[in-house]
Parts: structure tokens; C-alpha cells; sequence
């Protein structure tokens, strides 16, 4: 698809976006490449919808919220939808969420802004693979376990999505949010990457698919 249609299918798209769409974000920062290349995915962030398009309000783009930077942060769409030299996006959607459940998203967002960034659970995906190669089996546990909870009520981009599903759903309905299929222990929720949320099969296609 040529560049110029991309966009024009875009702009169609963004006029729909939903509050709680996932946005998938690919960027070319070594961090970022680090993720794509830990991962082996073309996605290396993930954001939410937290303000769709209102122009009968003269709001003609679409305000996110993730975990970037400093911590939980909101910011314009279009400030990866503008730059498609720069990102490339994509968006997912849960297809079942009810207006209640979009509130109880909503409210999970709004309540974790300004929550820091956890960049030790970051680093340590990243080098995971070179741990585990220096430490024997039974320490290499300890150490990733140690890694994931040892900054609570922090969050990577990932992680932040998945408690923001997770925990604005009944209970019954859980497992159908988990970007991760069979999921061996509940802290693998903790270890979710931009890449589960573009493989799920929990989440719907709306625009730009890649894996």
C-alpha cells in the first residue's frame, strides 16, 4: 500500500478510534530496536485511546496515555500519526468491552498518571537473554523474578495495557484480556511485550496489521 492511501485510510480510521483502542507504535530508537530485535517484532510500543476524535468539539485527534519516558504519560496521536518517517502505527481493539467497562478503563488510566517507568523491567528483558546464559538456572530465576516486582506500581508500555484490562473487567472475563496465550504463572502478565498484543487473538485488527 502506497504511502499516500495509508494515510488516507488512516484519517477514515482515526475518526473511529474508541476509547481503550491499543495503538501500536513502531519506532527506530536503539532502545526501540532493542525491543524489536528481543521480541522479533515489528512493534516496539504499545499505547491506549484516552480521548478519541470529538469534532462536533473541533478535537480532531485521538490523546493516548502509556508508559514512556518518565512514567505514565498522555500525548497527542498525532505526534506519531504525523511523523510517518519517524513511527509507523497500528491499532488493535478489544471487541466485547461494554461502555462500562470502557469507564472502568478510563478510570484505571486517569488513576496511574505520573506513575513512574520501570526501566530495571525494561533493561533486564533486554539482557534476559544474556543472563540467563551467565547465571545457572536456579539463580537466573531469582533474578527475574526479583527484577519484575522489584519496583510495584511501575510500569513498561506493555504492562500497563494489561492491568488496565485485566482490572476493568469481571472477574469471569479475565483470561479473555491476556495478550498472551496459556499463561503459565499470573507473573507473566508482568513480562507482556509490545509483540503479545500484535499476536493475540484476543484482540481485533483494526488497522495496519503486522506482527
Amino acid at each position: 500500500m502506497e504511502l499516500s492511501e495509508k494515510m488516507q485510510q488512516w484519517h477514515s480510521v482515526e475518526s473511529q478510534l474508541k476509547l481503550a483502542d491499543i495503538i501500536l507504535v513502531h519506532g527506530e530508537t536503539p532502545i526501540r530496536r532493542a525491543i524489536q530485535k528481543r521480541t522479533g517484532s515489528y512493534w516496539n510500543h504499545v499505547a491506549l485511546v484516552l480521548q478519541p476524535p470529538q469534532l462536533s468539539l473541533g478535537m480532531r485527534g485521538a490523546f493516548i496515555i502509556g508508559a514512556i519516558n518518565k512514567g505514565i504519560e498522555v500525548h497527542r496521536l498525532r505526534k506519531y500519526s504525523e511523523e510517518r518517517g519517524k513511527f509507523d502505527i497500528g491499532v488493535k481493539r478489544l471487541p466485547w468491552l461494554t461502555d462500562e467497562m470502557r469507564e472502568n478503563i478510563l478510570l484505571f488510566m486517569l488513576n496511574k498518571i505520573d506513575s513512574p517507568y520501570d526501566y530495571t523491567r525494561l533493561f533486564g528483558y533486554i539482557f534476559e537473554g544474556m543472563l540467563k546464559f551467565i547465571l545457572p538456572k536456579e539463580a537466573f530465576k531469582k533474578v527475574r523474578r526479583s527484577i519484575v516486582v522489584s519496583e510495584p506500581n511501575s510500569f513498561v508500555c506493555s504492562t500497563f495495557i494489561q492491568h488496565a484490562f485485566l482490572e476493568s473487567v469481571p472477574r469471569k472475563m479475565q483470561a479473555k484480556t491476556f495478550a498472551r496465550d496459556h499463561l503459565r504463572s499470573l507473573l507473566e502478565i508482568e513480562e507482556m511485550t509490545p509483540a503479545d498484543f500484535a499476536h493475540s487473538q484476543n484482540y481485533e485488527w483494526i488497522f495496519n496489521p503486522h506482527v
